[in-house]
């Protein structure tokens, strides 16, 4: 444990920098989906 402990705080910059681009990388998903449901008949339903 403490030596894979060691290991995340040696990479704290990087897990930082990934977490910022999966986050990222949700909120396109989601965005694809939204368009996708909308492209399908479901998006103006939802959004009215």
């Amino acid at each position: 444990m403490t030596h894979f402990e060691g290991r995340i705080e040696a990479a704290r910059p990087d897990s930082h920098f990934f977490t910022r681009l999966f986050s990222f990388a949700i909120l396109a998903a989601m965005s694809v989906v939204a368009v996708s449901l909308a492209a399908a008949g479901a998006g103006p339903v939802h959004a009215g």
